[in-house]
C-alpha cells in the first residue's frame, strides 16, 4: 500500500514540475551545451537564440549559437553575436537555463538576416 501512495505522490509532483517548466519558443535566449565539436563546429556552453516556433514536448529545436568572436557571418543583437553559418538543430536536453526573450521585431530582424545569409 505504501508503494502505491508513493507512486501517486511522484506522479502529482512530476505533473506539477511539468506544468511549471519553461519550454523554448521563438525569440528565447537559452544557455546551451553544444558539447564537443567535430572540425569547425561551434562547441562548449554558450547562449543561443531559439528560432523555431513554440515547442512543447518536442525533442529538438533550431538554434543560432552566440559567439564572442565577430566574423563576417555574425549578426549582432543586444550584445550577442550570433553565428549565422552555425545554425543547427539541438536536442532540448542540451538547453540548460532560460535567460530571457527578445521582442518579436528583433527576432524577425534576426531571421531576415539569417534568410539573407542563406540566400548568398
Amino acid at each position: 500500500m505504501k508503494i502505491g501512495v508513493q507512486m501517486i505522490t511522484f506522479r502529482v509532483v512530476f505533473r506539477l514540475m511539468e506544468a511549471q517548466r519553461k519550454y523554448p519558443s521563438r525569440g528565447d535566449i537559452w544557455i546551451c551545451d553544444f558539447g564537443t565539436n567535430k572540425g569547425s563546429e561551434i562547441n562548449g556552453i554558450r547562449p543561443c537564440l531559439i528560432i523555431n516556433q513554440k515547442l512543447k514536448r518536442e525533442q529538438t529545436c533550431i538554434v543560432l549559437p552566440a559567439s564572442n568572436t565577430i566574423r563576417k557571418s555574425t549578426y549582432s543583437l543586444n550584445n550577442y553575436h550570433f553565428v549565422l553559418h552555425q545554425v543547427r538543430a539541438v536536442d532540448t536536453l542540451r538547453l540548460r537555463r532560460y535567460l530571457h526573450s527578445f521582442s518579436k521585431d528583433l527576432v524577425d530582424e534576426a531571421l531576415e538576416q539569417l534568410n539573407q545569409f542563406l540566400k548568398e
